[in-house]
């Protein structure tokens, strides 16, 4: 993805946004068109109210001018009277035009994708300092920056979980070509064993950690697989986290515990 918008970026501007463009008419087309026909078609129904009120006021001075006087005004009754049924057929049939969308959508999807690309290039290719002129450019440029960020981001993440999920994949095919068993979602059961007082529970895999249960000898604890070396009685010693009958959880001496059953188990750990 990031190759293809690194090409797209290199293309002159007007092609870019000939392709932006393109893609949001049709986009727009496929959710939104009969609706935006819709609305569209409601310009040429109020100019064709609008010119009618207007026409009205001026028909009624004309006629009574027409009735009392004739000869001028009614030329010019005549003339009023044709003009102003022309221009209400051409207000109605473009009303009718609009409203029926299906006969328009291809011409007029054209129009204005044509008008929006050169009223985005033109200031591009003639130096002009008015606003109005410049706003088209300087929006479509803003949001073409903005779109090609939030692409390159969402590309980035993809191929990080892509990544992850391969790495996942070549740890799993790893493990079971060295035929080891994980111990995810194992639980293997310890007993205490060879303490003179009692085995200490702690938060920390540490002497200086707070005590969170007292374990005598033959009590059962449940271990996962995490361990951790820390110092003991002035020498480096194996600490696992456990779990006890009470469900305290918390750190405590490999030493002091064993496995109940040894059989053909592989012990594995989750190095910290």
């Amino acid at each position: 993805m990031n190759t293809i918008l690194s090409k797209f970026c290199l293309l002159p501007m007007w092609i870019r946004a000939a392709i932006l463009l393109f893609l949001l008419i049709v986009l727009l087309y496929k959710l939104f068109g009969k609706i935006i026909f819709f609305i569209f078609s409601v310009l040429p129904f109020l100019l064709q109210k609008f010119y009618r009120c207007v026409f009205c006021i001026i028909e009624f001075p004309m006629e009574k001018m027409h009735k009392r006087i004739g000869g001028l005004f009614s030329k010019i009754d005549n003339y009023h009277e044709q003009i102003g049924k022309t221009i209400d057929n051409t207000l109605e049939s473009w009303y009718k035009k609009w409203h029926s969308y299906e006969t328009l959508n291809t011409p007029i999807c054209i129009l204005i994708y044509i008008v929006c690309v050169v009223y985005i290039v033109i200031p591009s290719y003639i130096e002009m300092n008015v606003p109005l002129v410049n706003i088209g450019n300087s929006f479509y440029m803003y949001t073409e920056e903005q779109l090609v960020n939030w692409l390159k981001k969402s590309d980035t993440i993809v191929s990080r979980m892509s990544m992850s999920e391969i790495d996942e994949e070549q740890d799993e095919i790893e493990e079971n070509e060295l035929g080891l068993e994980t111990v995810k979602g194992i639980k293997l059961t310890l007993i205490v064993t060879g303490v003179k007082t009692s085995l200490l529970v702690r938060d920390i895999p540490s002497l200086e950690g707070n005590r969170l249960e007292s374990l005598k000898n033959d009590d059962e604890v449940t271990w996962q697989g995490r361990l951790a070396f820390a110092e003991a009685d002035e020498r480096v010693e194996p600490w696992v986290y456990i779990y006890t009958a009470n469900g305290v959880e918390g750190w405590s001496r490999l030493y002091y515990l064993q496995p109940n059953t040894y059989g053909s188990i592989e012990y594995c750990v989750v190095w910290e």
